[in-house]
């Protein structure tokens, strides 16, 4: 994994241990945090393009949890299969968790 990665990984739990001070409230609040990442990466090419490389993979990853026989923004995917802007996040959290475990070499998309 790169170290842009491990940063935008560790940033991302540190919003997920304290939500309320980030204000993100469900699934798609850090959706917005993660595109908002991702357009401050903009001139950093090398980082932009690994942070997008992961979120592909978690894409990838939540489709093929979920067995979706489609490729769905995965926030659409969590926030379908959870019972409201909680669970949603829970649920965000424990799949990026299983994805940042089991990943290791970069989607090629």
């Amino acid at each position: 994994m790169i170290e842009q990665q491990k940063e935008f990984i560790s940033f991302l739990f540190a919003i997920l241990k304290r939500n309320g001070m980030f204000n993100v409230n469900n699934v798609e609040d850090i959706n917005l945090v993660i595109l908002g990442y991702e357009a401050a990466l903009i001139s950093s090419p090398i980082a932009q393009k690994s942070i997008h490389q992961l979120l592909l993979g978690f894409r990838v990853f939540v489709n093929a949890k979920f067995e979706t026989h489609q490729d769905f923004d995965w926030a659409r995917v969590i926030r379908f299969n959870s019972g409201g802007d909680k669970p949603s996040l829970e649920l965000f959290e424990s799949l990026f968790t299983q994805f940042t475990n089991e990943y290791t070499v970069p989607y090629q998309g």
